[in-house]
């Protein structure tokens, strides 16, 4: 999957730079992640992820359900779409 097509599942209403930079900042934000996904054969100038990538994502950040609601990992409360752009 690339990161643009897992990027806008997470950030529908976003144009896909700024999906992309959304979900590479919640990654670099939750550091477990970033060293599984090294583990698991990531590199940052990767343009897809491998499915074992994209479930290790899913496992740490949730699977993206509601496009209207995002739930961010690293907040407390429900945020929109305009909250994080």
């Amino acid at each position: 999957m690339t990161k643009q097509q897992l990027a806008m599942q997470y950030f529908p209403q976003s144009a896909t730079k700024t999906a992309v930079r959304h979900l590479m900042r919640w990654i670099t934000s939750c550091p477990q992640l970033a060293d599984e996904l090294r583990a698991a054969g990531y590199r940052p100038r990767n343009r897809s992820f491998t499915w074992r990538q994209v479930e290790l994502i899913h496992r740490h950040l949730g699977i993206p359900t509601r496009p209207e609601k995002v739930q961010s990992p690293f907040l407390g409360a429900r945020v929109t779409q305009s909250d994080i752009e």
